[in-house]
């Protein structure tokens, strides 16, 4: 974090602790059994940011919403205050789940959650004007007034979450949805028989909802699930390496294979080109593969077939590229 007056995104800070922590990948998420486990995962990643020189983010990040309800946030920034470099404006941090948001408050109706006034209003990605229905990943940032008073949440963000215990992040419903079953696409892979005979030995894989942008060929874009295969007894990249990398086409090498995972949700020509648009840039980093969320509760298209037909696509492809007999 650039040291600055109070943050100016806090929507920015929150990536930045999901992506340090790891919570946007499934070998991330699989280590934790509950909120508890996470959230202090999160902690330990605010250890390597800070809000000001010599000051980590982790040293006035609160978890606990008994933290706010009582006076513990006060007494730590009253104590840090006095010490805080000149020119820079103390501030916190809070960070818990919510099960609702309103326009300025998190946890309006379960306050027994968490309940946090903001002053301004919550930043909450919205989906054609529609607001996505929570649990979310909330972050607060505390800070006085620029008059002077008493401390006050003055900017808040509110990032929907696959789950309590799945804290990957999601853009829409729909996408909840399909990261709900696509981790059974990475089991069905690893589990596979076949593919371990075939390739003489256990692909390693990791299911990744990206949360910044990649980019590539003059332009950016951000895939809704990114899927990484390296063979076995090879040496993967990882994602962040891809900004480094030539754009010649889907990122690949002799260990690494990428799938690029959109989860379209309109039918319409005008989306239809802005996505064809989008993807011409998303095959710089992987092979696409598309599900159509408006067929997941059918019965002849449901979001499991789909994930399966997926799944027996990236198996195919990898039995074309590494089997070894």
């Amino acid at each position: 974090l650039s040291p600055g007056r109070v943050p100016a995104k806090a929507s920015n800070i929150l990536k930045r602790l999901i992506q340090v922590a790891q919570l946007n990948t499934l070998a991330g998420v699989e280590r934790f059994a509950s909120p508890s486990e996470w959230l202090a995962e999160i902690r330990r990643a605010a250890e390597a940011l800070y809000v000001a020189p010599n000051i980590q983010v982790s040293e006035l990040l609160f978890t606990d919403p008994g933290s706010w309800s009582g006076d513990e946030v006060e007494r730590k920034l009253d104590k840090a205050e006095p010490s805080w470099p000149e020119r820079r404006r103390p501030c916190g941090f809070l960070c818990w789940i919510a099960q609702d948001v309103s326009e300025y408050e998190i946890n309006p109706e379960n306050p027994s959650e968490g309940h946090v006034s903001v002053t301004t209003p919550v930043v909450l990605h919205s989906v054609y004007g529609r607001r996505i229905a929570g649990p979310y990943l909330f972050l607060g940032v505390v800070a006085r007034p620029e008059e002077g008073g008493r401390w006050e949440c003055r900017l808040a963000c509110a990032q929907p979450i696959v789950g309590p215990n799945c804290p990957i992040p999601v853009d829409s419903g729909k996408e909840r949805t399909a990261l709900k079953s696509l981790p059974h696409l990475v089991s069905d892979l690893r589990d596979d028989v076949g593919l371990l005979e075939a390739l003489g030995g256990t692909v390693r894989i990791e299911l990744e909802k990206p949360v910044f942008d990649f980019d590539v060929a003059g332009s950016h874009c951000r895939p809704d699930a990114l899927v990484t295969v390296t063979r076995p007894g090879g040496y993967g990249h990882r994602p962040r390496e891809l900004g480094r990398r030539p754009p010649d086409g889907p990122y690949e090498d002799r260990d690494t294979v990428r799938y690029v995972i959109e989860i379209m949700g309109f039918g319409d020509p005008e989306y239809e080109r802005d996505k064809e648009e989008t993807h011409s840039r998303m095959r710089w980093i992987g092979h696409v593969c598309r599900m159509e969320a408006g067929q997941f509760d059918s019965s002849y298209n449901g979001v499991d077939r789909q994930r399966e037909r997926i799944t027996r696509q990236i198996r195919k492809d990898l039995l074309w590229r590494w089997k070894t007999g």
